[in-house]
C-alpha cells in the first residue's frame, strides 16, 4: 500500500468520526520535526484546516490548563483546546483586517458614491 493510500485512510477516518465536511474540521497538530510535514501538506488539499502548534507554546498552554501529566489522551485534549484558541485568534485577526481594509476602501470613495458606508455594513444616508 502506498503512502498516499495511508493518507486516504486517515482522511476517510476523520470524515467518518466528525460526520461533517472537511472544511468544517480544524486539525491541530504539534510540530514534530519532519514527522508532521507530509500529513500537514496532504490534509489541506482535501479541505481540512490545519493548525501546527509550536511545541514550546503548546507546553506552556498545557501548563496554563493545569495539565501536568503527559499522556496521549491529555495531549489530544490540550491540542484541541489550543487549536480552538488559536483558530479564534486567527478569525479575530482576519475580521480586524477586513474591517481595516473596508474602512480604507470607504475612505477612498467619495461620500456621494453608492457604496460609501456599505463596505462596513453601514448606509450612506
Amino acid at each position: 500500500m502506498g503512502r498516499f493510500n495511508h493518507y486516504l485512510i486517515i482522511n476517510n477516518w476523520l470524515l467518518k468520526q466528525a460526520k461533517c465536511q472537511p472544511h468544517e474540521i480544524v486539525i491541530t497538530m504539534e510540530s514534530t520535526g519532519i514527522y508532521h510535514e507530509a500529513i500537514a501538506l496532504v490534509l489541506p488539499s482535501s479541505g481540512f484546516q490545519i493548525i501546527i502548534s509550536n511545541p514550546g507554546k503548546a507546553k506552556k498552554f498545557s501548563q496554563s490548563l493545569g495539565l501536568v501529566h503527559k499522556t496521549d489522551k491529555l495531549d489530544s485534549y490540550m491540542l484541541a483546546r489550543y487549536g480552538d484558541a488559536q483558530y479564534e485568534r486567527v478569525l479575530l485577526s482576519i475580521k480586524r483586517m477586513i474591517i481595516g481594509i473596508g474602512r480604507g476602501l470607504t475612505a477612498s470613495l467619495p461620500p456621494h458614491h453608492p457604496a460609501y458606508g456599505s463596505v462596513l455594513g453601514g448606509s450612506n444616508s
